[in-house]
This record gives structure tokens, C-alpha cells and sequence, in this order.
């Protein structure tokens, strides 16, 4: 009798962990499939307008591409700069997840990206196309260069169109030209590209260019192609020289706990939509419209002009000091080896610019 109750008593303690195992598992069979149906929406904020050429040609479709193989599970809305936060406080407003997606140029959060600088050094990378997988390359590759980014779930990063230089009334075809203009500035960078090149430094941000130079306050100024024309600076410039002085670094990146509440096949959509595919992409579009941008202000009568490589050989010259300053404050900073970085920068320039 004794033995038959004991019997009776494991029976019920089998069957009971057998049912709870049961339910566990069918607990987790409901969450799965609920996580199957469940529709993501994600908010993105960049600094393009959506009437920007990338935004069109790079983003919207990127965003329909996503929703597709989701079956509209994962939708991503896009949003004009300042409509969700400021511009320059991208950063942390998808850190703090005011935004799940945010997208900008590295210099709008100072002292956050040194690594960054590199890039923004004259005469490295000479078109967006080569830059943008460069600097993928890099996120990829660099640990150091991947750390910048720990506090974020980084998508792409890519790299804008190059700087050139427009001037009023004076042609530009030698380092001798530039010596004694008085160019409009926007950034460190080029502040400093034009002290070591002869010219007087002007520290005006795109907006204000227009009058500053209608007024005659400044003989030219440095900006890629395609704000002169969404600027209409190519009414107050008639000389454009394509020198490719400088390219800014981009980001695209999500907060982190939006990434870690999307299922895993979402998340891979994600992965397999971005990385490469998006920063290529990017420096298409922006190669393309910069492109469409000359030839257009050409047909108003305007002059481009491209130096020899001799002259631009002296130009590379004159700027070297700039890298030694750079690399120093870097190593100051903690990293020691700048250098190679950017020894490595360097090389994969030359080897995406073939």
C-alpha cells in the first residue's frame, strides 16, 4: 500500500512537470508568434530635407525596401531636420531614444568623434563614393574607430560630397592664386586649410554666404557644389575650382533598446539592408547630384576649373603640417596609434579611389 502511494505520488509530480513544460513552451509559442505579428514603427530624423536627392534616391527607398521584407511589420517614418529634436543634438536624442534613428554629420557633436577629424583633413579622400566605404571600412576594421560609437546601434556611415572652392571675380589655377583671398570658412577644418594655403579665413556658416559675398565682404568661398546651387551662390560666384579639399563624415545610428525590442528577423533585415549596401549607396547620390549640380550651373555660363597635377601636388605640400598637428593632438588624446589609422585611412582612399 506503502509503495503504491509513493508510486502514485512521482506520477503526479511527472505529470505535473510534463504540463508545466507544456506550458512554458506554449507560452513562449504565443509570445514568438505575437512578436511575428506585431508592427514596428521607428522614427528617423536626418540632416537632409526630404526633398534631398540622398533622401529620395537613398533613404525613401531604403525605408520602402525594409517595410517590403517585413511584410510591414517594420515601418520607418522619416523626418525633416529640428522636427523631432535640434540637428545638432542628434546624438543624444537617439541615446536617450527621443528618436530611434538619427543621422549627421560627426562634427555637429564635438569632441565625440576625434577620430572623425581624420577625415576631415584636406586632399584625403577625393570623391563621396570612395570616402563613404572608406569610412565603412574603417567602422568595420578599427576598434578604436567603433568605440566612438558604443553608447549607439550604428547602421551606416558615409561621407559627403567634397569641398571646392568658388570665387567671385578671380580664377583660381595655382596655390599662388589663392594667396591673399579673403574665403569664406565654415568649419575648422577649412579655417585652417585656408590659413596654411595663403588665403584670409572668413568664419561664415552657408546661409550667410549668399550676402557676403553679393556684398563683396569675401572673395570666395569653400562648399561643395551642391549647396551653391540650393543656395543660389552660383549667382554671386563665377569661378568654381575643383580641388576636392575636404569630405565630412557621416553617421546613421539607432538607440539601442529600439534594436533590442525588434525580433531577430528584423533585426536581420536590417543588418542586410544597411552597412555597405546604404553607404555606397549614399556616396552615389551625392557624387551623382554634385555632378548634375555643375553641369547645370555650367549652362548658366559659369567656369570650372581643375588644376594640374603639378600645382595640385603643391597643394598636398602645403597642407602636410596640418596631419603632423592633427596626429598630435590625437595621441594627447589617448590614442597612440593615430598614425597608423591614418596611415590606413590613406591607403584604403587610394585603393576605393581606382
Amino acid at each position: 500500500m506503502r509503495k503504491s502511494y509513493l508510486v502514485c505520488i512521482i506520477s503526479i509530480l511527472v505529470i505535473s512537470l510534463m504540463l508545466g513544460g507544456c506550458g512554458q513552451k506554449q507560452t513562449a509559442d504565443t509570445n514568438s508568434s505575437a512578436q511575428k505579428q506585431q508592427v514596428y514603427e521607428l522614427n528617423f530624423q536626418s540632416d537632409y530635407m526630404e526633398s534631398h536627392p540622398t533622401v529620395v534616391n537613398v533613404f525613401k527607398p531604403w525605408i520602402e525596401e525594409v517595410k517590403k521584407r517585413s511584410n510591414g511589420r517594420l515601418v520607418i517614418n522619416y523626418y525633416n531636420p529640428n522636427a523631432l529634436c535640434p540637428t545638432e543634438k542628434t546624438y543624444d536624442s537617439v541615446v536617450a531614444g527621443i528618436i530611434d534613428i538619427g543621422a549627421v554629420p560627426m562634427p555637429f557633436t564635438p569632441d565625440k568623434f576625434p577620430l572623425g577629424e581624420l577625415l576631415d583633413l584636406p586632399f584625403i579622400v577625393p570623391n563621396s563614393e570612395a570616402g563613404s566605404l572608406l569610412i565603412w571600412k574603417l567602422f568595420e576594421t578599427t576598434p578604436e574607430w567603433r568605440d566612438q560609437f558604443k553608447d549607439v546601434k550604428v547602421l551606416w556611415q558615409w561621407v559627403s560630397a567634397p569641398v571646392q572652392l568658388h570665387t567671385v571675380a578671380k580664377p583660381v589655377r595655382t596655390l599662388e592664386d589663392i594667396k591673399g583671398l579673403r574665403i569664406l570658412s565654415p568649419t575648422p577644418s577649412d579655417v585652417e586649410t585656408a590659413k596654411i594655403l595663403g588665403a584670409s579665413p572668413i568664419k561664415v556658416l552657408p546661409p550667410d554666404m549668399y550676402i557676403a559675398l553679393q556684398r563683396k565682404s569675401a572673395d570666395g568661398t569653400f562648399i561643395p557644389v551642391a549647396p551653391v546651387k540650393s543656395l543660389k551662390l552660383d549667382e554671386v560666384t563665377k569661378y568654381h575650382t575643383m580641388l576636392n579639399i575636404r569630405v565630412t563624415p557621416f553617421y546613421a545610428v539607432m538607440n539601442v533598446d529600439t534594436w533590442n525590442s525588434l525580433p531577430d528577423d528584423l533585426k536581420n533585415i536590417l543588418i542586410d539592408t544597411t552597412g555597405t549596401k546604404m553607404a555606397q549607396a549614399c556616396g552615389v547620390s551625392l557624387d551623382e547630384g554634385a555632378a548634375r549640380d555643375v553641369e547645370r550651373i555650367k549652362e548658366q555660363g559659369n567656369t570650372f576649373i581643375e588644376f594640374n597635377p603639378e600645382e595640385k601636388e603643391k597643394l598636398i605640400k602645403a597642407v602636410e603640417p596640418l596631419y603632423e598637428e592633427k596626429l598630435k593632438q590625437l595621441e594627447a588624446k589617448g590614442y597612440s596609434n593615430a598614425r597608423q589609422i591614418f596611415e590606413n585611412i590613406k591607403q584604403l582612399a587610394e585603393k576605393y579611389s581606382k
